[in-house]
């Protein structure tokens, strides 16, 4: 099938441009510097300051894990040379976050197209992509980002395997190590290529009838699958990488939010859209598998150039029927699943969603009537497109998508309001303290990257560093939970960090009979010091003032 799109090139155009308005705005709704990048920066601050890969914790005077394996660690130096030592700061980082998402959207683009999908289809489709995972794909920035990038990368690598080239494995190998240290979603990756080698194993041995022959056909992907498990441990932390992984992996966290289920989400809209992407992908997967060879016998699979079309007599007869490209089917639905269990990986179903949902589609009953609307209304789908640019960009620069922001207060406090201690922090640099801070779980990483001399409770690490039950003390710490009081005796604290939010600041009578003295206090934080220390503090009562925060 041909699309003629030259003679509806405005409006081709006008509906191009409208989904990059799309992406701008999407991505333009988290302008907030990511809260784990703090803790990347100063694990990348450390390495270079002492010349080597530290194995143990430097950050925190509570217990840590024996051996720290940060899976993110390049991702920390990457960005803390291009922001600090290079001096690029909130620009450079920015640039990157839409470089990486010109990567991330144009790849999935490139390769829905490159194997058949017309424009109008991929803009139908692309909004509900958006909705399920761009939410939690393009932040300021978290190592995810790169896995999303490397993701995309490696669909077009297995592409030109499909296509008979070989060259990607010399390709892929580096790119293992690389995302291996980059981040851990690494493992994401390699699920893809699990589904790639069993879907071709599956159409080598039903196209000729024998397992062994078909173990011979992909007998290539399981020596790149041994030299894959080999580049993964190329890392500071050698053989002590993939046991890390496999802990985090196994390792259940039920009070992290974005570790939950979809159906624990808040926003039943995204709910029902991941819904109906999935409604759609089971269509296009029956279409892919049934519908083309049985109404359509002439069609040429896009995604097998290489083979002949199959023909009436051969459709009846033989395994030819199932010689099509099980594996988007298997990549959609193993994602689909990732997504279904935690509202993170909504991210990684949504660039497998778009990247070969859309292919699969192509000669469906659903892509023709998509297909005569857009020669239909031309008219009206370009002045639809205009429209909707205008809003998504004025959308944008209402959320300011050219500043990072780093919010320190608000005069309307809930508890979804991301902030940082930028006041607290700031007290601790002028008063020269040096000790050990008592913090909470999202708020730790950022003292630690600007006041080195502070060790922390706990921070965004989890498992990276932190024993099991290490995150839920602290809540009950926080939360005021029964028995919160032994936790001050447990540890050597010097100093806490109270959001006013928790429910521990209305517990500050009880601290100060324990011997804790507010010393600090802002619009959304509190600093109380052990006695003998907080009688040589002044008192900063910053309620009413203005604090920014910046970035590094």
């Amino acid at each position: 099938m041909e699309w003629n799109e030259s003679r509806n090139s405005f409006v081709s155009k006008a509906v191009a441009f409208a989904l990059v308005a799309a992406v701008l705005a999407v991505a333009s709704k988290n302008m907030i510097v990511d809260l784990d990048l703090f803790h990347e920066l100063s694990l990348a601050r450390q390495i270079d300051h002492e010349g080597a890969m530290p194995i143990t914790d430097a950050f925190a005077y509570t217990p840590t894990i024996e051996k720290v394996v940060h899976h993110e660690w390049l991702t920390g130096v990457f960005l803390y040379w291009i922001c600090v030592k290079w001096g690029g700061g909130a620009f450079a980082l920015l640039a990157l976050k839409y470089l990486l998402t010109v990567g991330i959207v144009g790849g999935c683009y490139w390769h829905a197209r490159r194997n058949g999908a017309p424009l109008f289809l991929i803009a139908a489709l692309a909004p509900l992509a958006l909705l399920v995972g761009g939410w939690i794909a393009f932040t300021n920035i978290r190592a995810q980002a790169f896995t999303l990038l490397f993701l995309v990368v490696t669909f077009h690598l297995l592409d030109a395997d499909r296509r008979g080239s070989r060259w990607w494995i010399a390709i892929w190998l580096p790119l293992v190590v690389i995302w291996a240290n980059f981040h851990g979603g690494v493992v994401s990756g390699l699920g893809i290529i699990g589904c790639y080698g069993i879907a071709k194993l599956i159409e080598s041995t039903a196209r000729t009838q024998s397992l062994i022959q078909g173990v011979r056909a992909v007998g290539y992907l399981i020596v790149t699958g041994i030299a894959t498990a080999a580049a993964i441990n190329v890392s500071p932390y050698g053989s002590d990488y993939v046991p890390y992984l496999i802990r985090a992996i196994r390792l259940p966290r039920p009070l992290i939010t974005e570790w939950q289920p979809i159906w624990a989400l808040d926003n039943p809209s995204v709910i029902g859209i991941y819904l109906i992407s999935v409604a759609i992908a089971g269509f296009a997967a029956y279409g892919h598998c049934f519908g083309r060879l049985a109404t359509n016998p002439s069609f040429k699979f896009s995604s097998l150039p290489n083979r002949p079309s199959p023909t009436t007599e051969n459709v009846e007869a033989s395994p030819q029927r199932w010689a099509v490209n099980l594996f988007p089917i298997m990549a959609v639905a193993l994602t689909a699943y990732l997504a279904a269990k935690h509202q993170r990986h909504g991210s990684l179903y949504a660039v497998t969603w778009i990247c070969l949902v859309p292919p699969m589609l192509v000669g469906t009953s659903f892509t023709a009537t998509l297909e005569e609307m857009w020669h239909k209304y031309r008219r009206q789908i370009a002045m639809i497109a205009i429209a909707f640019s205008i809003v998504a960009i004025g959308f944008s620069i209402n959320n300011q998508f050219w500043r990072l922001q780093v919010p320190a207060q608000t005069r309307k406090l809930d508890r979804s309001t991301v902030l940082f201690p930028v006041g607290p922090s700031n007290y601790l640099l002028e008063t020269d303290f040096s000790g050990n801070l008592m913090a909470p779980f999202n708020y730790a990483a950022f003292i630690s990257w600007k006041n080195p001399n502070v060790k922390v409770s706990i921070d965004s690490r989890y498992e990276v560093a932190y024993p099991p039950g290490a995150v839920e003390e602290s809540l009950d710490f926080y939360n005021g939970i029964e028995g919160w009081e032994l936790r001050l005796e447990k540890y050597p604290t010097d100093a806490i960090l109270i959001p006013r939010l928790a429910p521990l600041a209305n517990r500050l009578d009880r601290l100060e009979r324990l011997g804790w003295v507010e010393r600090y206090r802002d619009q959304s934080f509190l600093l109380l010091f052990k006695k003998q220390l907080a009688d040589a503090m002044e008192k900063a009562d910053r309620t009413d003032e203005v604090i920014h925060g910046s970035f590094p």
